[in-house]
């Protein structure tokens, strides 16, 4: 009898909520031996343990090979979206229209050819937390990529589950965090800081980590998204009338195609600190009008991720509250409009939602409006 043929599967336990699969051989040293699942599912855990001992059977597997993984053939984001996809076509064509939407909005944020066991629940949090959408649209959203996370990892696509780490939306009004004109300037301050100090250890080359101070103005000073602005190229920007325009770029599948969250391309005003950055930046630019905007030190094209990523960094140094991301910035600039008495209406413009129903939660920071209005109305002469 083989060293193969011995070993069985001896039990599934779970420990520190992750399940994993024990093999028994006399004939190995230990004789039993302990393989992980990856998985926080008892259904999942039990169905990788069968596969597990049907490859131990045929010889394919020795669970005390240390160099043996779960078996995870590692897609990518798009790879894995499309096999899902193929298993959806029974359902409803409103079902499968719901599906693929929730699923375009996940690859909308995420780098083009992203293995999909690289996804973080931070990525897959901003789609389902995204302040710009509705209380409903983040319900169905969460539903939609919890059903797909889970899929992928009953398929042995994945070992970490991000969804697992990714709050339930809440029924209820959610009213989106904005900082202070003071707080925006303490990051500004911080990013300053940082690029001198290391500029003088030669830690850094001229022009590193401050171009995220440029970003962080024109998102505050103009409400514009992370993929927005790292998509901006200078054949949108017009100085002359003040305004850019963020449009859709068609690439079936190229790195550098884009689509607005709405799907329609709008155009922003463009005027003081934010104009300021650009017609400076502008002065500087020796490229053509294909050429982005905002890059790296070496002109290279930003990336929305490590954009982020950064910017949390300088949030988490200048003191201020972790629940402040990126995003921040746009609904930091929709609270400041409002409070300055703009309309909902010229500011859903502005942001390029798809009704004013989704902006109508900045509407608290107008308390004095109705009573305004009925001064006008009511109120002695």
């Amino acid at each position: 009898m083989s060293v193969a043929t011995q070993t069985r599967l001896q039990s599934i336990r779970k420990i520190d909520n992750r399940y994993f699969a024990y093999f028994y051989n006399p004939q190995k040293d230990p004789a039993r031996k302990s393989f992980p699942l990856g998985t926080t599912r008892k259904r999942v855990a039990e169905k990788k343990a069968r596969k597990l001992e049907e490859e131990v059977a045929s010889g394919e597997l020795d669970p005390w090979n240390p160099n043996r993984t779960t078996g995870t053939d590692n897609p990518t984001v798009e790879q894995a979206v499309s096999l899902f996809m193929e298993t959806r076509q029974r359902l409803r064509p409103a079902t499968i229209k719901a599906y693929r939407s929730a699923m375009n909005t996940l690859l909308l944020v995420l780098p083009v050819g992203l293995k999909l066991s690289h996804v973080t629940a931070d990525q897959v949090d901003s789609v389902v937390q995204d302040g710009d959408v509705r209380e409903s649209t983040r319900a169905y959203r969460y539903r939609h990529l919890r059903t797909f996370f889970n899929w992928a990892e009953e398929e042995g696509h994945i070992e970490y589950n991000p969804i697992n780490d990714v709050l339930k939306p809440r029924p209820g009004k959610r009213v989106p965090e904005f900082l202070t004109e003071t707080q925006v300037d303490a990051i500004l301050e911080e990013i300053q800081r940082d690029y001198e100090a290391k500029r003088e250890k030669g830690e850094v080359q001229e022009g590193q980590i401050v171009w995220l101070k440029d970003v962080v103005e024109i998102a505050v000073h103009t409400g514009l998204r992370a993929g927005e602005i790292v998509h901006l190229r200078w054949h949108d920007v017009d100085l002359e009338t003040g305004y850019i325009t963020v449009r859709n770029v068609d690439a079936s599948g190229a790195e550098d195609g884009f689509r607005t969250k709405s799907g329609h391309e709008r155009s922003v005003p463009v005027v003081g600190r934010a104009e300021r950055v650009l017609e400076r930046l502008e002065a500087n630019h020796e490229g053509t009008g294909d050429a982005y905007v905002f890059h790296g030190y070496r002109g290279d094209k930003l990336n929305a991720t490590y954009m982020s990523k950064q910017f949390k960094n300088y949030v988490r140094e200048a003191g201020l509250s972790d629940r402040f991301r990126f995003h921040s910035l746009r609904h930091t600039f929709a609270s400041w409009m409002v409070q300055r008495k703009a309309s909902i209406a010229v500011v859903s413009k502005v942001l390029g939602h798809s009704s004013t129903e989704v902006t109508q939660k900045y509407a608290h920071l107008i308390p004095s409006a109705s009573k305004n209005v009925m001064e006008e109305v009511f109120g002695d002469k």
